[in-house]
């Protein structure tokens, strides 16, 4: 009896197992697809953020020579109490002024005082909690911010 049902439905068994197999092996390949275009995002990712962060690095980098050009006596000048150096350096622009590492306040325009001495002392407490950017030579020692 099984053998009669199976010849009478055979016409269609084979088609049913090869459309199963192929959609079998298409979910598979579409699988592998994805996960291969994962990785190469993944990648070109990476080297974005790589490219990005060696740009980042080279302005910081040149940032801290420009401070250190621009402030290279300013640490030998006298601090007031608490605030802004008198050194011999042209005073800032308007609206910039210049930190130690420390944060204390080294250079700042004369209007312009007031607001670099608290901008310093609310990110005093920051810069000795942080690690010293390995791009930044030991030599610099100004930090120019703006606001």
């Amino acid at each position: 009896m099984r053998v009669k049902v199976l010849r009478r439905h055979a016409w269609w068994l084979l088609p049913l197992l090869a459309a199963a197999l192929v959609a079998l092996i298409g979910t598979r390949l579409v699988a592998l697809g994805v996960h291969e275009r994962a990785e190469q995002l993944r990648r070109a990712a990476q080297a974005a953020v790589l490219r990005h962060a060696q740009l980042i690095e080279a302005e910081l980098a040149a940032l801290a020579v420009a401070a250190q050009r621009e402030h290279g006596g300013a640490t030998g000048g006298t601090r007031s109490s608490p605030g802004v150096s008198q050194t011999t350096a042209a005073a800032p622009e308007r609206g910039t002024f210049s930190m130690s590492a420390d944060g204390a306040v080294l250079a700042a325009a004369p209007t312009d005082g007031a607001i670099a001495n608290a901008i310093a002392a609310e990110w005093a407490p920051h810069l000795q909690r942080a690690a010293p950017l390995s791009c930044l030579s030991r030599s610099a020692t100004a930090v120019d911010g703006s606001w």
